[in-house]
């Protein structure tokens, strides 16, 4: 098994420079760079490497609390994706809620394997969390309570909190990402957030 490596909390958070961008610029320099990558041309696959591969490696880590583990997991996130890019549409938007969609795939392949850390990896203090969960979300210091709550979710539930508040997609990004409707997102996202303000506010008053 691989070696437990202690992660700090700014290592899992997005930050607003770090939300994927979709800009007119952007889509169209992403489009021509997916189209080099169904050729197979490897300047285009590391250019893609290099714009995603921080996003996607967060998720990983966040999901398996190891980051070794999340350092294997994203190479074969992107392993996947050069053999399925033929397959890939593009619809206006990044690369990265498709790499996100098989992550998930990968993440779900790699716990049947080996059950869900119940290690925190943050080596901070603990503080109970009072007000907004999408707050919170955002707060480093609060990631070890969090992290916590976030595994009582459902696998749903989950996914869309960590896409949307943490690695900073939109709701239409979300959406392509987990396969469903907008309205389906915002429904589920509703739900998640009243469920993870209710476990914040019972293991705040059981603290």
């Amino acid at each position: 098994m691989a070696a437990q490596q202690p992660v700090h909390g700014e290592a899992l958070l997005a930050t607003s420079t770090d939300v994927v961008e979709t800009s007119a610029t952007t889509q169209q320099d992403e489009e021509q760079l997916i189209e080099r990558a169904r050729a197979l041309d490897s300047d285009a696959w590391s250019t893609l490497y290099e714009r995603h591969h921080s996003k996607i490696y967060r998720y990983m880590l966040i999901q398996t609390n190891n980051a070794t583990v999340a350092e294997d997991l994203a190479a074969e996130v992107f392993l996947r994706a050069v053999r399925s890019i033929g397959g890939f549409q593009f619809r206006g938007f990044s690369l990265a809620p498709w790499l996100y969609r098989i992550g998930h795939h990968v993440a779900i392949d790699h716990f049947r394997r080996a059950p869900r850390p119940t290690v925190e990896i943050m080596e901070m203090p603990s503080q109970r969390l009072d007000g907004d969960p999408e707050e919170a979300l955002a707060r480093s210091q609060d990631l070890a309570e969090l992290q916590g709550a976030l595994r009582q979710l459902h696998d749903e539930q989950r996914q869309v909190l960590l896409l949307r508040f943490v690695q900073g997609l939109s709701t239409h990004e979300v959406a392509e990402s987990m396969g469903k409707s907008e309205q389906a997102v915002k429904a589920l996202q509703y739900r998640a957030l009243n469920g993870l303000r209710r476990l914040l506010r019972d293991n705040g008053s059981s603290s």
